[in-house]
């Protein structure tokens, strides 16, 4: 990938991101994995001083398998960098902490607060989720009684705090990130972080891909395709 497109003028922290994703991803020959780790539902709720009813949502994150730690015996957690689509609202960053959380013991995924110790957002618990261990492609898998669902409240976003007080169902799916894509997925994250602190986005940066669909975190990153 060449890195001049995801860079634009004016914007040095932006361009040492892609410069320095590129370096590290000749050096190291792509030993990390980036992961996409989707959560796509039906839910009702509330965010900031507007209700939803029955809206699709899309919450999208982005983490890397170098980053797993280890919570328990078959328990692991990844921290991740995470967006939230719902039709009809918006989307936005998710400004607090995240990570995923795999049990496969108990055949657990859940989407949780960072750092360790933190509760988690809401769970799901399904068979094949028996298989996840946070560096495997896995679903997309159904839930219709998300676990732990009451503490899905007060989660800052850019749209202001997220509440989801029912599911109809979710959905989660994991994939890699293919290596020539995860550069401009790492330039994607630069720039969100640059564009907050500098000034609001002329456009959205759209995280609203699902499984299968090919796209780019960013408009800049032209000729990046991430397949997820």
């Amino acid at each position: 990938m060449n890195s001049r497109n995801c860079l634009r003028p004016g914007a040095p922290g932006l361009a040492l991101v892609c410069l320095l994703s590129s370096l590290a991803f000749q050096v190291s020959e792509a030993r990390a994995a980036p992961m996409w780790y989707v959560f796509d539902g039906v839910g009702t709720g509330t965010v900031g001083s507007t209700d939803f009813t029955d809206a699709r949502f899309t919450i999208t994150s982005l983490g890397n398998t170098d980053d797993i730690t280890v919570l328990g015996p078959e328990r692991w957690a990844v921290p991740v960098t995470s967006r939230v689509f719902i039709d009809g609202v918006g989307e936005g960053l998710i400004t607090q902490g995240t990570r995923v959380i795999a049990n496969p013991g108990q055949s657990i995924v859940s989407f949780a607060r960072q750092p360790n110790g933190s509760f988690d957002i809401f769970g799901m618990e399904e068979p094949p989720l028996a298989a996840f261990n946070l560096r495997n492609a896995v679903g997309p898998v159904r839930e219709f009684n998300p676990l732990a669902l009451s503490q899905f409240t007060n989660v800052g976003t850019e749209l202001g705090a997220l509440r989801i007080a029912s599911m109809d169902y979710v959905d989660f799916t994991s994939s890699t990130v293919p290596e020539p894509a995860a550069v401009g997925a790492t330039c994607a994250v630069g720039a969100v972080g640059l564009l907050r602190r500098r000034r609001p986005a002329p456009y959205s940066l759209s995280l609203r891909e699902r499984a299968g669909v090919r796209g780019c975190w960013d408009r800049r990153c032209e000729g990046t395709h991430i397949n997820v």
